[in-house]
């Protein structure tokens, strides 16, 4: 692809896809578009889907160096559970030869953590992908849920690094609302596309 043609092959990759989704029986439906600017949080409805994904491009913080969290909710969002989730994650430096760990970083919390120390700088928007698999018992009844979740992006005072990270909840409730905030202050920016993604 060259400048003159770039838009034809944006055209052609998100056909292919598409196109490759479908062949392994899977499809992404865009529930809902919402695109941040000083907002609080934000706050997407689930439940008709076997799985969820959280697709978050350009993410800034108001605050520097605060930490990202998602709750869930089995009452619409009139309240979000307060135990129950377990996480860990994984940092890889992209800038430097260093690897940064952390084990339980939500341990039995209230909320999920994804990812730490967000830079508030204007030009720097973390891009992130969650997967959430049978949020509201659309697979299975009964069961604790697992998901896991990736960030790119610059992280205020260790540069720039890619994050993989994992969770499991023992609350075995159906959930029908999650929630995206930041541990201080407010989002700056960033688009967040929440799919349903249903076997075909």
């Amino acid at each position: 692809c060259n400048r003159f043609t770039t838009r034809i092959c944006s055209i052609w990759r998100l056909s292919m896809s598409k196109s490759a989704d479908l062949a392994r029986g899977i499809t992404n439906n865009l529930i809902s578009s919402t695109t941040t600017s000083n907002t609080a949080n934000v706050s997407m409805t689930v439940g008709n889907y076997d799985n969820y994904r959280l697709e978050i491009i350009g993410l800034v913080p108001v605050t520097d160096d605060v930490d990202a969290k998602l709750e869930f909710s089995t009452d619409s969002g009139s309240s979000y559970i307060s135990s129950s989730i377990y996480a860990s994650y994984l940092a890889f430096r992209m800038d430097a030869a260093s690897v940064d760990s952390i084990a339980n970083d939500s341990n039995n919390a209230a909320f999920l953590t994804l990812g730490p120390n967000f830079d508030d700088s204007a030009n720097v928007g973390s891009t992130l992908e969650l997967w959430m698999p049978n949020l509201s018992n659309n697979v299975t009844t009964g069961q604790r849920r697992n998901g896991w979740w990736h960030y790119s992006g610059y992280s205020n005072a260790t540069g720039i690094r890619h994050v993989y990270g994992g969770f499991h909840i023992t609350n075995t409730s159906a959930f029908n609302n999650i929630k995206f905030s930041f541990s201080s202050g407010n989002i700056e920016t960033g688009v967040f596309n929440l799919y349903g993604v249903q076997s075909v």
